[in-house]
């Protein structure tokens, strides 16, 4: 790892420009016994998807976990990987008529 940092808040997200490496995972959940005995009750079996957010304000070091990461598994692809160059101003404006 390249100080690429893992975004668990958005206080982890830097302000100034950065790189980011994003990837959806997922997790299998089995069924309870209950929704296998009695199909339609219980908690069925299910697939969740997350994203996997890192962040990086040094090029090189985002280049080298991309590199890591074609090489970790170079026939799937399962990231992204992009250039922020500013976080947007959001800004609430209320007007009373």
């Amino acid at each position: 790892m390249y100080e690429m940092k893992y975004v668990r808040s958005l206080q982890d997200v830097p302000k100034e420009p950065h790189y980011v490496i994003l990837k959806i995972g997922s997790v299998h959940i089995p069924g309870d016994e209950r929704s296998r005995t009695n199909p339609g009750h219980g908690y069925g079996e299910r697939t969740e998807h997350y994203p996997e957010m890192r962040v990086t304000t040094n090029k090189a070091h985002w280049e080298k976990e991309i590199a890591e990461e074609i090489e970790r598994d170079s026939k799937q692809q399962n990231f992204i990987a992009y250039f922020v160059p500013r976080i947007a101003e959001v800004k609430m404006k209320v007007s009373i008529e």
